[in-house]
């Protein structure tokens, strides 16, 4: 479906974000009349949520859906693949760990358990390095403002599974 990928994009940074399809249609440079279809084709498929307002059609994304979170798994893999961070991906596959993102100008590096963290520290340095459980009570605690440097799929299943629960 094209289009999806830019419509799900927009909500890669706030999970909770809930926007219009005149809004959409704003933010991704479309008319209105190709964005209502696409968004209808979305709520469709589940991928969206909807809440009438008024007369408006308020969005969200469902993010026990998927196929929505097959879209941002590819959505962040285009991000990360533009971002040239080899040797640090290297490290991280060397470690074993899920993924990492830079959060605030930080790299931020998840791995399994906490055994694993002492290895990543010492092989990355100024990292904060988080196990698993840690990072799911870091996202009920931050807004998911960062840039995804390795593991989209894991992140966003991790996500998915706990955001706003």
């Amino acid at each position: 479906m094209e289009g999806a990928l830019d419509v799900v994009r927009l909500f890669c940074r706030d999970l909770s974000r809930q926007i219009t399809i005149r809004q959409i249609s704003k933010l991704i440079k479309k008319s209105y009349g190709y964005t209502n279809s696409l968004v209808w084709k979305l709520i469709e498929s589940n991928v969206l949520n909807k809440v009438e307002i008024g007369n408006s059609l308020v969005c969200s994304l469902n993010l026990s859906n998927e196929k929505a979170r097959t879209l941002l798994v590819i959505g962040s893999l285009l991000d990360m693949n533009s971002k040239g961070k080899e040797e640090i991906v290297n490290s991280l596959k060397q470690n074993d760990a899920l993924f990492a993102f830079y959060f605030s100008k930080k790299l931020v590096v998840v791995c399994s358990d906490d055994s694993r963290k002492n290895d990543l520290r010492k092989e990355l340095g100024k990292a904060e390095v988080l196990s698993k459980a840690e990072f799911i009570v870091f996202l009920k605690q931050k807004n998911l403002d960062n840039s995804l440097i390795y593991g989209a799929e894991k992140y966003w299943e991790i996500v998915g599974d706990n955001y706003g629960k």
